[in-house]
């Protein structure tokens, strides 16, 4: 992976690019990702970040040793409640030719107990061709 990450005053640019193997009911598929984002942070509070991605996969599993494009990507609004409460809207698209154009939106809940942890509930409103809820809840540990 590839990464590239410059601040200027509020915004944040990004920049990556990863590849890698893994297996899939064809075969082994070997695939990269490509993306930037931006990140708008004017206040510590309030943030809105976006991410578009394009990729390749060798072997997409439609038919063996076939390879396909994907693309994709999310904005996001995020905001600070309180020292470790936020919410957070986000609305995400992603078009392949397994699943074709699919999109969805998250509206989340977040507490972080200490500085590399965080609880989120979130509901994930997916149209893909009907409208369904999801109820998500994690609680995640990073080091």
């Amino acid at each position: 992976m590839t990464y590239a990450q410059d601040a200027i005053g509020p915004l944040t640019l990004s920049a990556y690019r990863y590849d890698g193997t893994r297996p899939n009911d064809a075969g082994l598929d070997r695939f990269r990702r490509a993306g930037f984002g931006i990140v708008y942070d004017q206040w510590g509070r309030f943030s809105s970040e976006s991410v578009l991605q394009t990729g390749w996969d060798s072997n997409c599993g439609l038919t063996a040793l076939t390879g396909c494009a994907s693309s994709g990507g999310f904005t996001q609004l995020r905001y600070a409640l309180a020292r470790r409460w936020y919410v957070l809207a986000r609305y995400e698209g992603t078009q392949d030719p397994t699943n074709g154009f699919t999109r969805d939106t998250v509206g989340l809940l977040g507490y972080a107990p200490s500085e590399n942890s965080r609880i989120t509930i979130e509901d994930v409103i997916a149209r893909s061709p009907v409208t369904t809820h999801t109820m998500n809840v994690q609680f995640t540990i990073g080091y």
